[in-house]
């Protein structure tokens, strides 16, 4: 083989065909024109497990490891994990290290950048970093459609102080409170001050109203009294400790009583321990700081009230441990729980009784519907009243009323016994519903036959539009006669009213009734209550008198007052005389004319006298003269016993007595 061109084969002595084939295939495959392919080559003159380069003759050569920059290397042999590298010019990369949460590379001029996080700015910009995410956001949303707060705005473009509004354009302007707001007639005054300003007042009208709240704390307040060593104190403070404010007719102070509280020695006003001083406490609005009190009255001047007292001596005044009267003059807007003074007024209205305006006249019907008279008689007592006016705190209707008539209409008993029903049992018909009356056991005493009794009719005042009520109070007795029951002479009518019904119950009638034969009653005197005002007491339970049994003592068909003729009198001609201590004695003949004061020893005097036999006068001689009280009269004196035994006809012994207009005529019997 040849060597003129380098890789190709040139056999010498072969057939010329095949040296052809041979030339042709090291030119095509092994040629330096030629890309042959091997499946391996082995360069025994490189590095194992390096990089190659040509040298500069094109040779392969091995290049050193680590590969430098310069030959497109990093210069380093290893890198850190999640590390970020930065360049050192020719030399090998710097390792920034690993990134946490959020860290970038931060640059500083002329040095390698560092790893940090954003920050963010305090109330501005909010910095939040998470696993391969920052987030940027403000502290509340400002976007077009977001409502931000903020505790303060400047805005240059504004007038300063001044009011701040829209213009047609939704942007802010400054602006004069007089453009959006006026006064209202009798109510709120507005001027304008010139400098975007206005003075609000109330209206004068309004001021006075509100003058009607003139001297008052706004508070509950704590006055007490104490005597220590003779010295009486009165101590002011509100209510569970602190300050008063007060109103006045020129504004409102405060009256500093805290720690100490505000006092008065009230030693000089005190009075005895048997005739307690009454003593006024008060704050002048001319002295707001200063507690006065008096033995007189309240002021003529303005002022707020602050007690008024019943003192006895200091030494009493101590050992009572306080005044024997102390009332706090509470007038305050609102007490400690919040409750208007008004609502305190009303509360205490309430306790009242209700009071009758008109209407709610009463009749009655028989057992057909038609009215029943006074001395007429029914087998059914129906109740009925027309329609009235009641007060409660308002006023209200009473519906009209028909037990005849309204299936709904009946009547309740207060203080049915229990065996009849018990209280407020109902009835549709008194005749039959009410066969007794009370007697404080629980079955009551029988209504006997031609006895009379009592019916006391009340009302219910529900609102207007609801349901009203009739209600009867049973009697405690009965009487024999009708007299008696008419006048009531032993007080058996019930006028009570339950305290439940404070305020709704009012009385409307007394009614007079008989029982006759035949389940029968005798209508025999109403009396009009409408208008009085009713005793009231707790629960519904009456019990009965001691008049009501009286009459068993003696005989059972007997009243009090039988009782009293047959019980107390024992002597003929006797008379009952008070003692003085709440008891009778009965007396006759001298002691009684002592008594009534007609004895022996008495001087009666008397409008007029006449005598059917003579008269003994225990003096001297007698003598006449002009009575210079009456020139009609005549005066006798006498120096003994003498009697007037008559005047005759004819003038005899001492001749003729005249009178101005009446000639007296006398006969004197001298008696020694």
């Amino acid at each position: 083989m040849g060597a003129k061109n380098p890789g190709v084969i040139t056999p010498r002595n072969c057939d010329p065909s095949v040296r052809q084939a041979i030339q042709r295939l090291s030119t095509k495959v092994f040629g330096l024109e030629s890309n042959p392919s091997f499946a391996g080559l082995t360069l025994s003159g490189l590095t194992a497990s390096s990089l190659l380069e040509t040298d500069a003759s094109k040779v392969l050569t091995s290049i050193a490891s680590p590969l430098i920059v310069g030959k497109g290397g990093t210069g380093a042999a290893t890198l850190t994990d999640h590390g970020i590298l930065l360049g050192s010019g020719t030399g090998a990369v710097t390792p920034l290290g690993a990134a946490t949460n959020g860290q970038i590379p931060i640059g500083s001029t002329g040095a390698d950048p560092v790893l940090a996080t954003i920050t963010g700015t305090a109330n501005q910009v909010v910095s939040t970093s998470g696993i391969g995410t920052i987030t940027l956001s403000t502290p509340q949303d400002i976007h077009t459609g977001a409502n931000p707060t903020f505790a303060g705005l400047t805005l240059s473009g504004l007038t300063a102080t001044r009011l701040v509004s829209t213009d047609g354009s939704s942007q802010l302007e400054s602006s004069d409170i007089v453009a959006w707001l006026t006064g209202t007639t009798d109510h709120i005054s507005m001027s304008d001050d010139g400098d975007g300003t206005a003075t609000i007042d109330l209206d004068t009208n309004t001021q006075t109203l509100l003058d009607s709240l003139n001297g008052i704390f706004l508070e509950t307040i704590d006055f007490t009294v104490s005597s220590v060593g003779g010295t009486v104190t009165g101590s002011l403070e509100q209510d569970g400790g602190g300050d008063l404010i007060q109103r006045f007719s020129d504004g409102y102070s405060t009256l500093d009583c805290t720690a100490p509280q505000c006092t008065i020695d009230l030693t000089a006003f005190v009075g005895t321990d048997a005739v307690p001083a009454e003593v006024f406490v008060y704050i002048l609005q001319s002295g707001k700081t200063t507690l006065v009190a008096s033995n007189s009255d309240w002021p003529a001047t303005e002022h707020i009230k602050i007690a008024n007292l019943l003192l006895r001596s200091a030494a009493s005044t101590g050992t009572d441990g306080g005044a024997l009267v102390n009332r706090n003059w509470n007038d305050h807007v609102q007490s400690a729980d919040n409750q208007g003074h008004i609502t305190h007024i009303e509360e205490h209205l309430r306790q009242e009784d209700a009071h009758y305006k008109s209407g709610v006249a009463l009749t009655i019907k028989n057992a057909a519907g038609a009215d029943l008279t006074t001395g007429n008689s029914s087998t059914a007592i129906e109740l009925v009243t027309a329609a009235g006016t009641i007060y409660q705190l308002h006023k209200h209707t009473f519906p009209a009323f028909d037990m005849y008539l309204t299936a709904t209409d009946d009547v309740h008993i207060t203080n049915q016994p229990t065996d009849e029903g018990g209280a407020y049992g109902t009835s549709v018909d008194l005749v039959t519903d009410i066969t007794v009356y009370v007697d404080g056991t629980a079955s009551g005493t029988a209504i006997t036959v031609n006895r009379y009794f009592n019916l006391v009719v009340w009302g219910v005042q529900n609102r207007s539009g609801e349901a009203s009520h009739i209600m009867i109070n049973l009697p405690t007795g009965i009487y024999t006669t009708s007299s008696n029951a008419v006048a009531d002479v032993d007080g058996f009518s019930v006028f009570n009213i339950p305290s439940q019904f404070k305020g709704e119950g009012f009385l409307i009638a007394r009614l007079t009734m008989r029982l006759i034969a035949g389940s029968q009653w005798t209508y025999v005197a109403q009396e009009d209550l409408r208008g009085q005002m009713p005793p009231i007491t707790a629960g519904v339970a009456v019990t009965t008198t001691d008049h009501s049994l009286l009459a068993n003592l003696i005989a059972p068909a007997d009243d009090h007052t039988q009782y009293i003729k047959n019980a107390e009198f024992t002597q003929n001609s006797g008379i009952l005389v008070g003692t003085g201590v709440g008891t009778f004695v009965e007396e006759v003949g001298a002691t009684v004319r002592t008594s009534i004061g007609v004895g022996t020893g008495d001087s009666p005097q008397f409008t007029g006298l006449t005598l059917a036999g003579s008269l003994s006068l225990g003096f001297g001689d007698l003598v006449s003269e002009q009575n210079p009280d009456a020139v009609d009269a005549i005066r006798l004196k006498g120096t003994a016993s003498h009697t007037v035994a008559g005047c005759p006809a004819s003038p005899s012994g001492i001749g003729h007595l005249l009178g101005t207009r009446v000639t007296f005529r006398l006969f004197v019997r001298m008696v020694d």
